[in-house]
């Protein structure tokens, strides 16, 4: 079996926006634009109790923002999935 790389997925991104993170975003983007998946994840001390607590995000806390995010990732590769089937 060969690995095939589905996407690149940014993620812990703090709600501040820093040099940092745009300059690295912009490379990926750049770089690889085909592969950046069209989701973020944001980070969130939600995500860290949801471990915390051996949970999914699902399961403790499916009204955040979080959530929906994840939500939206399963849906892009899935889509991607059933695409190259």
């Amino acid at each position: 079996h060969q690995l095939q790389v589905l996407g690149i997925v940014i993620n812990e991104v703090s709600g501040a926006k820093t040099k940092v993170d745009t300059y690295f975003k912009d490379i990926l983007q750049t770089q690889y634009k085909q592969l950046v998946m069209p989701v973020t994840l944001s980070k969130s001390v939600k995500i860290k109790e949801s471990i915390a607590l051996y949970q999914s995000i699902f399961e403790y806390a499916p009204q955040c923002k979080q959530a929906d995010e994840y939500q939206r990732l399963v849906e892009c590769l899935l889509s991607q999935l059933e695409a190259q089937a």
